[in-house]
């Protein structure tokens, strides 16, 4: 039992190292300022990378739109305030790296929420330093 739990907190490990150099990766390279649009756009990229065979920016560009068109055909409206296409459109040739990295994570086949591991790691810096923890509750700063 012990070495399933410790190969657990290593494969966690090595999946938030792999979104700190995500995030790093779009802070520098990337429009997505600040940290919770980069969030969001990660939530929903690795929603898409774990739903369908994403190899590139053009296939998540596609894939996304094949997600949300199936929440229509079902009569469930998802809006996309957001705008991930267009995110996608700008950074393009970004986004490679991005892609890559977030595979790398679905390789290590962790059954706890993504999602929740991806707020933990790129918003526990923030928490530790107590600054601006209301900004990152939303895509868009609060003031």
């Amino acid at each position: 039992m012990k070495k399933q739990r410790d190969l657990f907190i290593d494969k966690s490990i090595e999946a938030e190292k792999l979104l700190l150099e995500i995030a790093n990766d779009i802070y520098i390279n990337i429009d997505l300022k600040p940290m919770s649009k980069a969030i969001f756009f990660l939530s929903r990229a690795f929603l898409i990378i774990n739903l369908y065979n994403v190899k590139n920016y053009k296939n998540l560009k596609e894939f996304y739109r094949v997600y949300r068109q199936n929440f229509k055909n079902q009569k469930n409206i998802i809006e996309d305030d957001y705008n991930f296409g267009k995110i996608i459109d700008q950074n393009k040739q970004k986004l490679d790296n991005t892609i890559k990295n977030l595979l790398e994570i679905k390789k290590l086949k962790l059954s706890n929420d993504m999602n929740g591991l991806i707020f933990n790691s790129l918003l526990r810096g923030k928490y530790e330093a107590g600054e601006g923890l209301g900004t990152f509750l939303t895509p868009e700063e609060i003031v």
